[in-house]
């Protein structure tokens, strides 16, 4: 076979095999990847991942940048691979208007050693903004829209001015309006019947004799009464108790009974 390349002249191009590839320039030859990772290849299976607020992926222990695969979301998942070609690329699956699956390269996110990003804005130099998400770009074209103005500068404005969205042309409760005035769904309410429910019976505090001597005693010895006759009158009128609410009834009715020593001291 060496024999044949290095003499036999090719009909295409006037030259033997050998000497046509010698013309083959270094950069316009490519290797086959290594073994190990065509064996990974033929074993590995595409595998989901999230796109971050960055609009990246992580796939294999690296990142990599989604931005320019056209309809990505925040959140979305994406269906990731290995690229054959390149030993540490990966592959996004992407479909086209007719539904076909189109494989996409996507670039690695390179790091220095001190683990920031190599394509990142010098502090004080420069400033690189994330680019809109399709989301973000509909929903500026929906602000703009919504306060009839061509920029979003004009719209922010008018927004900041109390102006009406959609020059006031659109009613949101217009429907509503529409119903009760034609009043073709008003009704009188049905008359109901009670329910039964738990009723919770609250009764008043009943004070016990012992009760009502702590509370007494003070004010009736304050008043200048005898508290051995009052509780003897209080033992025989409220052998029962009585309300808290009605406590100074029975101090009334004590003192007032008659039956109390008014203790004077001093002379007149």
């Amino acid at each position: 076979m060496r024999y044949y390349n290095a003499t036999q002249i090719h009909s295409r191009h006037g030259l033997t095999r050998y000497q046509a590839w010698n013309k083959i320039k270094a950069g316009a030859a490519y290797s086959a990847p290594p073994a190990e990772y065509c064996r990974e290849l033929a074993i590995s299976t595409p595998k989901e991942a999230k796109v971050s607020p960055d609009l990246e992926i992580r796939f294999g222990g690296r990142y990599y940048s989604v931005k320019d695969i056209r309809g990505v979301l925040v959140g979305q998942k994406l269906l990731v691979a290995k690229n054959p070609w390149e030993t540490d690329g990966a592959r996004v699956a992407t479909y086209d208007a007719d539904g076909n699956e189109i494989w996409q390269a996507v670039p690695q996110i390179e790091f220095d050693e001190m683990g920031f990003r190599a394509d990142a804005a010098v502090i004080g130099a420069e400033y690189k903004g994330r680019i809109d998400t399709v989301a973000q770009q509909h929903a500026k074209e929906l602000d703009k829209l919504a306060m009839g103005a061509d920029t979003l500068e004009e719209a922010a404005a008018k927004r900041k001015g109390k102006a009406v969205p959609f020059n006031g042309e659109i009613d949101p409760y217009k429907h509503q309006e529409d119903t009760l005035a034609a009043r073709n769904t008003l009704y009188l309410p049905k008359q109901g019947t009670q329910m039964e429910y738990n009723r919770m019976e609250v009764a008043e505090q009943v004070l016990s004799k012992v009760e009502m001597a702590k509370l007494l005693k003070p004010r009736i010895e304050a008043a200048g009464g005898d508290w051995k006759q009052a509780v003897r009158m209080l033992q025989t009128a409220y052998p029962q108790g009585i309300e808290a609410s009605r406590l100074d009834e029975a101090f009334d009715k004590l003192m007032n009974a008659g039956r109390l020593k008014i203790h004077r001291t001093g002379s007149l």
